[in-house]
């Protein structure tokens, strides 16, 4: 009977004689290489398929060895299947390797050989040989996506970690030194949103390039995901030299580029984590110079920050904190309240400014200002303003209809205006619950103008375009001109609390002067923030300010104590 080795020619039965005219007939027109060697490894015969799988004539390769065109990191296991083939008669097992192509590339092969040394008309060891190319390509490409960030070509979070384990356990038994650093862009997403994404993308593909080029051989950058790259530094002399390192990566993301044919300029957040005597792994490193990181963002960002407990006490209080923030908003847990805004002359009721608190375990009380302060800190800021417009406006919903609706007020600190996307959020929110959005009025911090001004501008545009009514709150203490104020889209200006509180002062009182002549001159409203002493109150009058709040006039009240406010039409003013 003859033996079938998968799909390839049969081979005859052991001591059967074939004759080489049928041998011949079997394989000369055969897709796969075939080819007999002799004992010595050299080639009696091969079909004229090598010339479509290696570019040479069988004249070229008879009498050679095929272990010539072997490459030579699988010479070894070529030779050692080979020898097993002499030794043993019958098919032996598949090995694959890379044979040289006439053009000098290679060619991948599954080689399958049959030890036929004993075979009349064969008398050697048959080799049938499938080019696999393109599957091996195939496995190659899937398997550096499987490990390499598809943008930047540096390994992922998969081989980084690998490589950081290995590289913790080889330092651990020869008592040397290695170090992480964990680096975040500044303010790439506003980069991004500013130029577009793949202007976004270009950078990330410059500052991989530039981290590169300031590493030594050996040391492995990795991206993590977004705007974060990590960075492994082996055999580190000290710790200096690993700042050094930090150093000179930030000052080569610091250097200005061109992208998408405009300039563009980043700067990095370095943490930095060295390994310790004892016991280390991998993610504990890795918390650890994410903790340096946040410490280095929390410092003014563009430096680089070592990780030493202290800083880890801190990183872990910041989770837990904003694990219980995200908590609370997402469960609706924070309080609400509204506190009214009045026409300083009739006491009438012209908004409510809706506020949210939070009862701590630990912080206590955090009112409306630490609140926000608090959201923005722990990137919170967008869900916190999200949920206080929905639960502000759900609650006014449910309000008695006493002529027109009372417009609501929210405050927006600068940080959450300067975030991407912002404008879209309110957009979204005033959709999603199908309001209008003239009852809606933003009261952004004046600091809020003054930074960040190319997409912070478009942005409270967008916002007046789609009818939502917009205040300059804190006004006086960022200076702004009336240059400056022409050219945005609002109806209001409130005067920051702190020359409110210091109306006595003949000082402050010039500066409000001015102000209300200022929004006079530009028709707008003036309003008086924190009015809380009746000499607040009497000064905001004789200077002109059309409207006030503050816990002199109401304090804020729960969401039911509003129709209250709301049936009454005013609030008795004091004085």
């Amino acid at each position: 009977m003859a033996t079938e080795i998968g799909d390839r020619p049969a081979i005859a039965a052991a001591h059967a004689p074939l004759d080489e005219g049928r041998f011949r007939a079997l394989v000369e027109h055969a897709p796969d290489l075939v080819a007999v060697l002799d004992a010595r490894a050299q080639i009696i015969y091969i079909a004229p398929s090598v010339e479509r799988l290696l570019g040479r004539a069988p004249d070229e390769l008879t009498g050679g060895s095929l272990f010539e065109l072997t490459h030579p990191d699988d010479l070894e296991a070529a030779l050692n299947a080979f020898q097993a083939l002499v030794a043993t008669p019958g098919p032996g097992a598949p090995v694959e390797l890379r044979l040289r192509h006439a053009d000098g590339s290679w060619r991948y092969v599954e080689a399958l050989g049959h030890g036929a040394l004993g075979i009349p008309g064969i008398e050697g060891v048959l080799l049938n040989a499938r080019d696999i190319s393109d599957r091996k390509q195939l496995e190659m490409q899937l398997a550096y996506q499987a490990f390499h960030d598809p943008l930047t070509g540096l390994p992922n979070r998969t081989v980084f970690a690998d490589r950081l384990a290995h590289a913790l356990s080889i330092a651990g038994r020869r008592g040397e030194l290695l170090s992480v650093l964990f680096l975040d862009l500044d303010r790439f997403k506003a980069i991004n949103d500013t130029l577009g994404h793949d202007a976004g993308d270009q950078l990330l593909v410059a500052v991989a390039g530039r981290v590169r080029d300031c590493l030594r051989t050996g040391d492995t950058v990795a991206r993590l995901g977004g705007d974060e790259f990590t960075v492994l530094l082996e055999g580190i002399e000290s710790a200096g030299r690993a700042l050094e390192i930090a150093e000179r990566i930030g000052a080569a993301i610091a250097t200005p580029l061109r992208i998408a044919g405009q300039p563009a300029c980043t700067t990095a957040s370095i943490g930095l984590a060295l390994s310790e005597p004892g016991p280390l792994d991998a993610e504990e490193i890795l918390r650890h110079a994410d903790a340096a990181l946040y410490q280095a963002k929390a410092q003014g960002r563009a430096r680089c920050v070592v990780f030493n407990p202290a800083v880890n006490a801190r990183a872990r209080e910041r989770a837990e904190l904003e694990t219980a923030l995200r908590h609370a908003i997402d469960a609706d847990a924070l309080s609400l309240s509204f506190q009214p805004a009045v026409n300083l002359r009739s006491g009438r009721i012209v908004s409510l400014e809706a506020q949210a608190g939070w009862m701590h375990p630990l912080l206590g009380w955090q009112g409306s200002p630490e609140l926000l302060r608090l959201a923005q800190e722990h990137g919170l800021g967008q869900p916190l303003m999200r949920s206080l417009l929905r639960r502000a406006f759900r609650a006014a919903g449910e309000w008695p209809a006493l002529g027109e609706p009372t417009p609501l007020s929210v405050t927006v600190p600068a940080p959450l205006a300067h975030q991407p996307g912002f404008a879209d959020l309110i957009g979204e929110t005033l959709d999603e619950l199908r309001l209008e959005p003239a009852r809606l009025r933003l009261d952004i911090t004046e600091s809020a103008t003054l930074d960040e001004r190319d997409w912070v501008e478009p942005a409270l545009h967008d916002l007046a375009r789609r009818g939502v009514r917009l205040a300059i709150d804190d006004f006086g203490i960022g200076q702004s001109s009336l240059a400056s104020l022409r050219h945005l889209p609002v109806d209001a200006l409130i005067i920051d609390q702190s020359f409110v509180a210091g109306l006595h002062d003949v000082e402050n009182v010039a500066i409000v002067r001015a102000i209300v002549i200022l929004a006079r001159t530009l028709e707008l409203q003036i309003a008086a923030g924190s009015i809380e002493t009746a000499r607040d109150l009497e000064q905001a009058r004789i200077l002109g300010c059309d409207l006030g709040r503050g816990g002199y006039i109401s304090p804020p009240v729960t969401p039911l104590d509003v129709t209250t406010l709301l049936r009454a039409g005013l609030v008795a003013l004091p004085g």
